[in-house]
């Protein structure tokens, strides 16, 4: 089995939905809107929304995603074709899809960075605090000059985020 690198946090199938027709240099591109700039540019899909290894290096979390998609795909592609009969017998995996694309973005990854951030600043914060007066240094302490330092996070750290949102949403 092939290894996924370049992983999508939206799934190809919804962006093709999108597609320039027809085809600029035989790729599949979209029109891409930066709100932040008001501009537009066109770019491959397989380039957007995607990080090399978003979620994993072995592909467990890319693959069970990749098996949802494809349930979701027919059954979203039959409500794009007016058949809403789908709703009446694949409920369960249309919403597990929505469940999990809302958990496996890259806002949804930035956002449980920051919780988790907090919770570790929160947690120096409150040790220094408790051993601020037992400190053979504690003349020097003072609250408002004190440097907690910061946390340094590597690629898989944030991989390890977008893989446990990406599951959390699934389940």
């Amino acid at each position: 089995m092939s290894i996924t690198k370049n992983q999508h946090y939206v799934p190809q199938f919804l962006l093709k939905k999108f597609k320039i027709s027809p085809p600029i240099d035989s790729k599949v591109q979209i029109h891409l809107f930066d709100k932040h700039s008001q501009t537009t540019e066109i770019k491959s899909i397989k380039h957007v929304f995607a990080e090399d290894y978003f979620y994993d290096e072995d592909n467990l979390v890319e693959n069970q995603l990749g098996l949802v998609e494809t349930q979701a795909a027919i059954g979203i592609n039959k409500i794009i074709n007016d058949d809403f009969s789908v709703l009446k017998t694949d409920a369960d995996i249309l919403l597990q899809f929505i469940a999990s694309q809302y958990s496996r973005t890259l806002a949804r990854r930035n956002s449980s960075h920051k919780m988790i951030d907090d919770v570790q600043m929160n947690w120096v914060k409150s040790m220094f605090n408790i051993n601020k007066n037992v400190s053979q240094f504690k003349e020097s302490f003072e609250a408002e000059s004190i440097d907690y330092g910061n946390f340094d996070y590597t690629a898989d750290n944030f991989r390890s985020i977008s893989a446990m949102n990406a599951v959390n949403g699934l389940v």
